[in-house]
């Protein structure tokens, strides 16, 4: 929080420059501000040197509120504007996939903070307000697994890095501010990936899925 504050108060000692333009939406930007996202990682068959067990692992979700930093750059004229941008989102998270068998499970996936690069194509619908679309890539390391039970050694995990969609809009506080308001609606998921049982070679693909919805407070110039 103490950053946090330090962040605010700079801003706004920024923000009082007479060297600030304050113009559209060109320039570079920063933005902070609150997130919450749903985890969802779905279940899958396992497998057992190529052959299906006969059960399964079982969808694990989880709520997770988080704060989210950004700063992007904003390219064009008129009324469109491009913007290209990477995104930290503060929100760790672990889940619990519980395995359909007696002796496993549950696992527990531990998903560190998030990161995000995008590119915004938009369109000012008014003056001093952008809406826009947003594709890109992503990024949630993860620990190893842990089985909770102790009866397994599993190793991988979720896929990592994937891909990134979403829109959102950015409202200046008036049409030479240079403080905007961004809210957004994100969503995204990794690729598959393998988690291994090193004692019984049981082995199932396992992805993340998130839909987000965040307010931040930016500022350009």
């Amino acid at each position: 929080m103490r950053k946090i504050g330090i962040l605010i108060c700079s801003v706004a000692l920024i923000a009082v420059s007479p060297t600030f333009a304050g113009q559209g939406f060109q320039g570079l930007g920063f933005s902070v501000g609150l997130e919450n996202s749903k985890y969802r990682i779905p279940g899958s068959e396992v497998y057992n040197s190529g052959a299906d067990t006969g059960y399964s692992t079982s969808d694990a979700t989880l709520n997770k509120m988080g704060s989210v930093f950004g700063v992007s750059y904003g390219l064009g004229s008129k009324n469109f504007i491009t913007t290209v941008g990477l995104d930290y989102v503060n929100t760790n998270a672990n889940m619990s996939t519980a395995v359909n068998t007696i002796n496993d499970g549950p696992i527990t996936q531990d998903l560190k903070n998030r990161y995000e690069a995008y590119i915004a194509p938009g369109y000012k619908i008014m003056r001093a307000t952008l809406a826009y679309i947003k594709l890109g890539v992503l990024d949630i390391p993860n620990k190893a697994p842990l089985d909770a039970n102790g009866y397994s050694s599993p190793t991988g995990g979720p896929g990592t890095v994937g891909a990134l969609y979403g829109v959102g809009i950015k409202q200046k506080f008036s049409t030479n501010s240079p403080f905007f308001l961004k809210l957004e609606y994100t969503g995204g998921q990794t690729k598959n990936a393998q988690n291994i049982d090193s004692l019984s070679s049981n082995q199932y693909q396992s992805k993340v899925m998130f839909t987000s919805a965040s307010a931040s407070l930016g500022l350009s110039f």
